[in-house]
């Protein structure tokens, strides 16, 4: 079956999709709470996802109704878990073929110690990519703070939003330089 524009889910509708199949979503004021939007624009994305055929509603009650993903939604669902896990499992390949690039360019360098600064997914990125292809070439140390002369050293960063201001001489902010690289 071909999705059309008028089947697509855009990424609102995927949240609330993937909110009702959890079971999370028992009414339309925890939907409005969980995803931070209107009740009233909740109300719509509702009504249009049931018009689409991707939510059934049954009547609990007078005033009780329950949200269900129909056959159609779950397929929806599934698919889009599916593309979503592909592009990140893509983007962490170009991720470390560039932490790669980065390292050779020091490799040129002659630079052999490098300290992470950051607490991130990167950091967990960056030392795979270092026992992966450099172990025994490379010191690699995690750091909390900018130590105040890097000698010898490559500081790499890897937190988002680092206010430190220019990178020091030494140092590779890892979010920017890669960030600049991505094409999404």
């Amino acid at each position: 079956m071909v999705n059309t524009v008028k089947d697509s889910l855009d990424e609102r509708d995927f949240e609330l999709i993937n909110i009702v199949g959890s079971g999370e979503g028992t009414n339309q004021r925890i939907l409005a709470e969980k995803m931070g939007l209107s009740l009233g624009l909740i109300n719509l994305l509702v009504r249009r996802l049931v018009t689409k055929g991707f939510l059934r509603i049954r009547q609990l009650n007078k005033t009780k109704v329950e949200y269900m993903l129909t056959p159609k939604g779950f397929t929806q669902k599934v698919n889009k878990s599916v593309s979503y896990a592909v592009k990140t499992i893509k983007s962490i390949g170009i991720i470390r073929l560039e932490l790669r690039h980065i390292i050779e360019e020091f490799q040129a360098q002659k630079k052999s110690k490098f300290l992470i600064l950051g607490e991130t997914d990167l950091v967990f990125l960056v030392e795979a990519t270092f026992q992966e292809y450099y172990t025994a070439a490379y010191i690699l140390t995690k750091i909390s703070e900018i130590p105040s002369e890097l000698n010898d050293v490559i500081l790499l960063i890897c937190c988002e939003g680092y206010e430190g201001g220019a990178c020091p001489v030494g140092a590779v902010n890892l979010v920017e330089r890669i960030s600049s690289k991505m094409v999404f």
